[in-house]
């Protein structure tokens, strides 16, 4: 049985409970609700439903999967991986905590485009909130 089995399940069996005006919720019902919250908490999300405000998030990034002659990735790596403590610049770019541009592509004569989502760029993928030490609760 699975976690979302198991969930269903009690969510199930506490819906078809009666409950008084005034009444506490069953334990049941609380757990089924903090279980469901904290994996909503801490699930990747697509980058488009990132905040913009400036907010620092983990972001997915993946190499570009073709290049074109002058083209340079802006974040060289040859496999996907995690960017801690990312924030949004130059529109869809995203920077890392030193301030570092992490998406896009860079030209050899040094232009930038930073916002590039083409498949010759380095690109966000997901997004999740970074949670520390007693943040979860």
């Amino acid at each position: 049985m699975t976690i979302d089995e198991a969930l269903a399940i009690v969510a199930s069996k506490a819906a078809g409970r009666t409950r008084y005006d005034g009444s506490e919720p069953w334990a049941d019902e609380v757990l089924v609700a903090e279980v469901r919250r904290l994996r909503a908490l801490l699930e990747w999300q697509p980058i488009e439903t990132a905040p913009k405000d400036g907010t620092e998030i983990d972001i997915w990034i993946i190499p570009p999967s073709r290049s074109a002659p002058g083209d340079s990735p802006i974040y060289a790596g040859a496999h996907a991986h995690r960017i801690p403590n990312a924030r949004p610049c130059y529109g869809r770019a995203w920077q890392d905590d030193c301030g570092r541009t992490v998406t896009g592509i860079r030209r050899l004569d040094g232009t930038l485009y930073p916002d590039d989502t083409s498949d010759r760029a380095t690109r966000a993928t997901h997004w999740r909130p970074i949670v520390g030490p007693g943040e979860v609760g």
